[in-house]
């Protein structure tokens, strides 16, 4: 757009976008926080990920005398 002073509407069409607003906002996030403010960001909810400890049998216990 800047380089061939191409409008919104005639880049969307260019790059097949299904909207203008979706370079405009683009544009946006460009001038406001530079080229990391497109980087892509992970979604969704942190994984709850449990630790989980291997624990030794009991001694005298069933699990004590099976072999691993």
């Amino acid at each position: 757009m800047n380089e061939y002073g191409a409008s919104i509407s005639e880049t969307a069409v260019h790059y097949n976008l299904p909207s203008d607003s979706t370079l405009l906002k683009w544009a946006n996030q460009l001038k406001e926080g530079g080229i990391d403010a497109l980087k892509p960001k992970k979604k969704g909810r942190l994984s709850m990920e449990k630790e989980t400890k291997k624990t030794s049998p009991a001694k005298g216990s069933q699990e004590d005398f099976l072999p691993n």
